[in-house]
């Protein structure tokens, strides 16, 4: 029988299925020709992954131990956490040293050939005591008090989130009519939970989901088309920005989409972080206030 080609760990579970089948072992070469892959990547396969589940060599044939069968699934769950352990490398000394003894109760032995770098705040001890009582503040529906940049504020919290590394709080404002707010969460002190509960009609969650960056505000929807170059068009046909539609192609060969943004800003860190690849149709309000900025931007450089 021919196995259709699989990705990397798809084919271990099945190669782990052939060798339980197959009690009296299987050579490198009839594996191989098993998943139509090389003998080489077979072997990788059996040392690299399979050893641990109880694969062992007997001569030239490969078996499965019956007395160190391990779960199927061990070797993807593995490499999850690995891939978490990794993150939290990125997110502080004392984040990391939490992160990896909780995960290495899940498994001893975590993968060390990944790597990942993101632009993420140091989550220290203090922030993280700060968002576990945000997370039962915002549990219980109670609103706080704290003081932020030296000025006091009222609170309804409704989310802590991440925004292109940094931690914010989110809520209504209760001394200004419930105003939507943001808040950066390492520069708030003095947290204190109040006894008034509350209740809101925004979903923050549907809100959040639609963002394109802090600058979201909920409740709002605007639409803007853009037109991306030819050379950059398959960026965002990997990468596709939130709420993108495509809406077809000009003579050039560029691309024109179509987004929806509750803020000016949203449209603008888009267009700084993709510039000049990307050029503003519609809103024309949208293309005066970032030739503006754009100017503005220039004006400094100069001496």
């Amino acid at each position: 029988m021919q196995y259709p080609k699989n990705k990397k760990y798809s084919r271990i579970e099945e190669i782990y299925h052939l060798l339980e089948q197959n009690p009296q072992g299987l050579n490198i070469k009839e594996i191989a020709s098993e998943f139509s892959v090389s003998q080489k990547t077979i072997q990788r396969d059996l040392y690299n992954e399979l050893i641990p589940l109880g694969a062992y060599k007997e001569g030239r044939y490969w078996k499965i131990s019956p007395a160190k069968r391990h779960s199927l699934l061990e070797v993807e769950q593995k490499n999850i956490l690995g891939v978490l352990d990794s993150f939290a490398k990125n997110m502080g000394e004392s984040f990391e040293c939490k992160a990896h003894k909780l995960l290495s109760t899940l498994s001893p032995t975590l993968p060390t050939h990944l790597y990942t770098h993101l632009a993420s705040q140091k989550l220290e001890d203090s922030m993280l005591e700060k968002i576990q009582s945000l997370q039962r503040h915002i549990s219980n529906s109670k609103e706080v008090s704290f003081t932020y940049k030296g000025k006091n504020y009222q609170l309804k919290p409704l989310k802590v989130v991440s925004f292109e590394g940094y931690w914010y709080l989110l809520g209504l404002d209760c001394k200004e009519g419930d105003k939507f707010k943001k808040f950066i969460l390492s520069e708030i002190n003095y947290l204190i939970e109040l006894p008034q509960t509350f209740q809101t009609e925004i979903d923050i969650n549907h809100a959040l989901n639609q963002a394109h960056s802090i600058w979201f505000e909920p409740n709002q929807n605007y639409q803007a088309r853009l037109k991306i170059s030819p050379c950059y068009k398959h960026y965002l046909q990997r990468q596709p920005l939130k709420t993108q539609k495509i809406l077809g192609e000009f003579e050039d060969g560029s691309m024109e989409i179509e987004i929806s943004f509750s803020h000016d800003m949203e449209l603008s860190s888009i267009f700084m972080k993709h510039f000049p690849h990307i050029s503003i149709l519609s809103p024309s309000s949208l293309q005066t206030s970032i030739l503006d900025e754009i100017n503005e931007s220039c004006q400094t450089l100069l001496p």
